[in-house]
């Protein structure tokens, strides 16, 4: 079944965001190394060397983080992109990039305003897999689980979907026309 056609089915939409919406361009290696370098952690799997840090240190990651995601330019999901544009619904974001990443790039699209919440990696204390942002989104529009959906492309949305119990369904970044998605 077409993506969009699920979509219709639900006035709640939880999206992924990179790798969804859109594909960041991060060079995901030079942030490891820039973070290993000024924290002295193993960043070789990036939430789990963030795990291990302080407050502090977690802060400076963040800050790191955003450097590098900001500096990042974007490849746009255009069929995504256009159906958010017209169909209005309850849209929320939760992802693996930091908030104010999501948010700048919501904006510089046009579409910041149909997202009613956004949590990033750092508006939880859990990140992906973890469902923790996707409580966060289920209590801030107070609706049941079967209620509101989540559209992502990893096994990590997949697992955070699956473990506070909402439907899941997989969306691959095509720049194409030809969406991949089920």
């Amino acid at each position: 079944m077409e993506l969009l056609n699920i979509l219709d089915n639900y006035n709640y939409v939880i999206f992924d965001f990179d790798g969804t919406i859109v594909k960041l361009h991060v060079k995901w290696t030079e942030l490891k190394r820039e973070l290993d370098h000024v924290l002295g952690v193993d960043f070789t799997k990036l939430n789990e060397g963030l795990k291990t840090l302080n407050t502090k240190e977690l802060k400076r990651a963040f800050e790191i983080i955003e450097k590098h995601e900001h500096a990042a330019g974007y490849d746009v999901n255009s069929n995504l992109i256009g159906y958010i544009k017209k169909v209005d619904k309850h849209y929320a974001i939760f992802s693996d990039n930091l908030t104010s990443t999501v948010n700048k790039i919501l904006y510089e699209l046009g579409i910041a305003t149909k997202f009613k919440i956004v949590i990033g990696k750092d508006s939880v204390s859990d990140f992906k897999p973890s469902g923790e942002g996707i409580l966060k989104i289920i209590d801030f529009f107070s609706v049941g689980n079967d209620e509101i959906i989540l559209v992502g492309d990893s096994e990590k949305d997949k697992i955070a979907a699956e473990s506070v119990g909402i439907r899941f369904i997989r969306c691959n970044f095509q720049k194409s026309e030809n969406q991949k998605c089920g």
